[in-house]
């Protein structure tokens, strides 16, 4: 079970996500010029074919694992990536650089 400050850091996150996608929907996004850090195979956790919402909850639900924990090399949800894929700069551990990478991925293909 989760402890209060995680279910707390879930929260934030998915309301800062949230608010990026609203901003993303009022702002005309600019196209980008550089490749992203992943590619979108990578970013689409639910693997159903395109990075959106439901693929930035599934981050949520495993933000601040690391490669310590039990469910490391387990699907987020049964028919999804593995926990560890959301690790995208395979560091050990899935912070707000992974995030960082999955928004700019998203910011490039929903140009």
């Amino acid at each position: 079970m989760k402890s209060r400050t995680q279910i707390a850091m879930v929260s934030v996150l998915g309301l800062l996500m949230l608010s990026a996608f609203s901003a993303s929907m009022l702002v005309k996004p600019v196209k980008a010029t550089t490749t992203p850090p992943i590619t979108l195979a990578q970013a689409d956790l639910n693997q159903d074919g395109a990075l959106n919402l439901t693929d930035f909850v599934g981050f949520a639900l495993v933000f601040g694992l690391t490669n310590q924990s039990s469910l490391w090399n387990q699907p987020i949800q049964p028919g999804w990536l593995n926990v560890s894929a959301a690790d995208f700069n395979q560091h050990g551990r899935i912070d707000l650089s992974d995030l960082v990478d999955m928004a700019i991925a998203y910011s490039v293909y929903h140009h």
